[in-house]
């Protein structure tokens, strides 16, 4: 074990805590400014007084839907899964669960996009 100074002791704790205080504030920096760029596009919309964001997908969904049954082969019927793609991008996903080789259930399918 190292014996140090009574004095040597004590600057070096105010340098170790003084780091620590530093080093957190930073800490704080980097995850106050990433918060702030990851909910961007929502801190925007709120601030303009805007209360839901507009989505660029305008057309009706059930006629694109029956459009895309029509051309999914009939076997992948089974289930159909809605999902974003982009910012306001829908895709559409046809499947059906089936077993694989080693016997655990699977999906399979088509997707597509709306």
């Amino acid at each position: 074990m190292i014996h140090l100074k009574k004095e040597e002791t004590k600057a070096m704790v105010a340098v170790h805590g003084w780091s620590g205080i530093l080093l957190g504030l930073l800490l704080y920096a980097v995850v106050l400014t990433g918060t702030v760029a990851v909910f961007a596009h929502e801190i925007g919309a709120w601030s303009a007084g805007h209360l839901a964001t507009r989505s660029s997908f305008q057309q009706p969904i059930d006629a694109t839907m029956r459009r895309l049954t029509a051309q999914t082969p009939p076997h992948y019927g089974e289930a159909v899964n809605l999902f974003e793609i982009g910012d306001h991008g829908l895709g559409v996903f046809f499947h059906r669960h089936q077993p694989n080789a080693k016997g655990v259930p699977a999906e399979k399918g088509v997707p597509g996009q709306l």
